[in-house]
């Protein structure tokens, strides 16, 4: 996929969430429900307005950085070999943000016919595509496990995003999993973000430790 493929397909994608909006707008009363506790009670309202406008403008933005972002990378942190899976990973967050969003007016229209952790599908769909193109990434300031160990080391940035590439497979497989229970849903939330979050930073110390060392090396002394 290359830029101009991405930017069609994200656009696409944007009047789709626009053309939802459009189409839940004259059905809706003025006040509706926006959040839903796991049991499927409401604990949340906004204005009509605000329901069908916040998630295209969210969807706005992430298309906006499909833009810019490859245009102001530093020098070294080029996207280069990296666009298409740049593209794709931002085309998976706005898809994904997409069916939320769908299902959300459905919710709001009294028409859901889903358990409400059904949310976690789209979520746990979007972390495993994520996974299977994180091993896709060059070192960059972007995309990617980004701690001081990853961008100092190409070799640590390689391993460390495969990693989390598996663990984001398997947690959103999880996520998927435990989408129809509702208590188990949020269990395997919190287990997944602690572990994508926690592993591979630790795991890319470790590495980094191993490979390059952190004492100072031959003509550093004296600087």
């Amino acid at each position: 996929m290359n830029r101009k493929q991405g930017l069609i397909a994200g656009l696409i994608l944007l009047l789709l969430a626009i053309g939802l909006s459009l189409w839940a707008y004259p059905q809706m009363p003025p006040r509706v429900p926006t959040h839903w506790d796991l049991a499927g009670n409401v604990n949340g309202y906004s204005t009509r307005l605000v329901a069908v406008t916040l998630t295209p403008a969210i969807v706005a933005f992430t298309w906006l950085l499909m833009v810019v972002l490859p245009g102001i990378s530093p020098r070294g942190f080029r996207l280069g070999q990296s666009a298409r899976a740049f593209y794709e990973s931002l085309l998976a967050v706005m898809a994904a943000l997409v069916v939320i969003h769908f299902i959300a007016l459905r919710a709001s229209l009294g028409v859901s016919g889903l358990p409400p952790a059904f949310v976690f599908v789209p979520v746990g769909a979007l972390l495993a595509i994520l996974g299977n193109l994180m091993g896709k990434f060059h070192k960059n300031f972007f995309i990617g496990i980004r701690t001081p160990w990853t961008l100092a080391s190409d070799e640590v940035w390689l391993r460390t995003n495969r990693l989390a590439g598996r663990l984001m497979v398997a947690g959103g497989l999880l996520l998927i999993v435990s989408s129809f229970a509702s208590k188990a849903a949020v269990a395997a939330l919190i287990v997944v973000i602690v572990a994508i979050v926690m592993i591979p930073a630790t795991y890319s110390y470790v590495l980094y430790k191993r490979i390059e060392g952190f004492g100072a090396k031959e003509g550093d002394a004296g600087v």
